[in-house]
């Protein structure tokens, strides 16, 4: 993978000018704005490089920390400290109500924002970064070291599921679209096999410690984690920071994590997870 730094002086000034007055952070913050940075994206994209390249983030709980973030295809969010704010306000209040966690995993780490973001959080944690993408898994990577946080994060080249073996592992146009789930076998443009694991396998085969937290964001294979993970919800009943990518899994998801006495909020305003409509963000706690 290709790694720049921004050459142009004039492009650096204008994304950076931006970036103090508050204009790109306010248009990547609020959801009701999506049109519009939709609109903006298309022509601001074209000015910024085709590679990932290094930048500070310029707000948000990691401000001031160093991202590889590709600015072209969508990881503006990242550098302007603006991207999920409503699972980064999640995990403010589960470090305030929660701060001496001991382990935590990051499963669908992708570049590892969230995962220096847990780190920083909780700063008596180890987390555990699992990101199965080659390319994402490079940047993890480094954005691991550039930050010198190789003695609080460890990244795992795997995807988590149900299964224990290899499978295809399909990837779309955004680094983000990558996925187990065979919703996006028509969509990806490039299929690669990878490495998979449970996290029951990971824990009572591995010998992992076992996750207080976990932040799961797997682009629609959600229930393949939890089916992988029931012995390990069961015994160890960590909080769960989950993203429900198809509204049709929606459902399933609840079954699973109620059957074994998990109570589930949703971080989307306006929406339940008890309707077969709702796609979205939730935390899910043991009762």
């Amino acid at each position: 993978m290709r790694i720049n730094i921004f050459t142009s002086e004039s492009l650096k000034r204008l994304i950076h000018s931006a970036s103090r007055m508050g204009i790109l952070r306010a248009l990547y913050q609020h959801s009701s704005l999506a049109l519009i940075r939709h609109k903006a994206g298309k022509l601001l994209n074209p000015l910024f490089p085709n590679n990932p390249v290094w930048l500070t983030i310029e707000g948000g709980i990691l401000a001031g920390s160093d991202i590889c973030a590709d600015l072209r295809h969508g990881e503006k969010s990242y550098w302007l400290g603006t991207f999920e704010m409503e699972v980064q306000s999640a995990i403010q209040r589960l470090a305030t109500q929660s701060p001496h966690l001991k382990c935590i995993y990051d499963i669908g780490a992708h570049v590892g924002y969230f995962s220096m973001m847990l780190a920083r959080c909780f700063q008596r944690a180890h987390i555990f970064a699992f990101e199965p993408n080659p390319s994402n898994y490079e940047r993890l990577a480094l954005n691991i070291q550039r930050n010198r946080l190789t003695c609080e994060v460890t990244p795992v080249h795997r995807a988590v599921c149900d299964q224990v073996g290899e499978l295809p592992f399909y990837v779309g146009e955004s680094s983000w679209s990558g996925s187990l789930h065979r919703e996006h076998r028509e969509s990806s443009r490039l299929q690669y096999t990878v490495s998979t694991t449970t996290l029951d396998e990971i824990v009572f085969q591995d010998h992992y410690p076992p996750p207080d937290l976990m932040k799961i964001d797997v682009e629609g294979a959600e229930v393949q984690v939890l089916r992988g993970g029931i012995g390990v919800l069961r015994k160890y009943k960590p909080t769960l920071i989950l993203e429900i990518h198809y509204a049709r899994t929606a459902e399933e998801v609840s079954a699973i994590l109620r059957q074994i006495d998990y109570s589930l909020d949703t971080l989307t305003e306006g929406k339940d997870i008890g309707t077969s409509l709702y796609s979205g963000h939730v935390v899910a706690r043991h009762t």
